[in-house]
């Protein structure tokens, strides 16, 4: 009988650790933050949580399922393995330039990017806009 406990117990821990790794194999996490002296812009997501700093103001949203749906749809799109970073250090020395830090996370693998906050790749622009216009 102790057996029979003993295997119902390994069973049930085991399923649910199969459980938990198929939720986070689904989970997208992104985070974007430009910066410089007087201005400070940040999209943070992390599974249905959105937040978004934009100098002093600071929103948190919890998205619904269609929410993530479409920006699973948007990512889709974009072969990361085409994007290059495209920071500009002599605009960065003299503030002509935001600098800007690219990370998403998304099926198991993570892709991070130094770019240029007003010269954005279309792709990443595009995931921005979208979580940008979420309320």
């Amino acid at each position: 009988m102790k057996k029979f406990y003993f295997l119902f117990l390994l069973m049930l821990i085991s399923m649910q650790s199969c459980k938990s790794q198929t939720a986070q194999s689904g989970s997208i996490s992104i985070h974007y933050k430009a910066q410089t002296r007087g201005f400070l812009y940040e999209i943070q997501l992390e599974n249905d949580t959105l937040i978004k700093i934009n100098s002093t103001k600071t929103l948190k949203i919890k998205l619904n399922k269609n929410q993530i749906s479409n920006l699973k749809d948007i990512i889709a799109t974009i072969d990361f393995s085409k994007i290059k970073n495209n920071t500009d250090t002599e605009g960065l020395a003299v503030d002509k330039a935001i600098a800007a830090n690219f990370t998403i996370t998304t099926k198991q693998k993570t892709y991070n990017y130094q770019l240029i906050h007003r010269k954005l790749p279309k792709k990443i622009q595009e995931v921005l806009d979208y979580l940008d216009q979420l309320e």
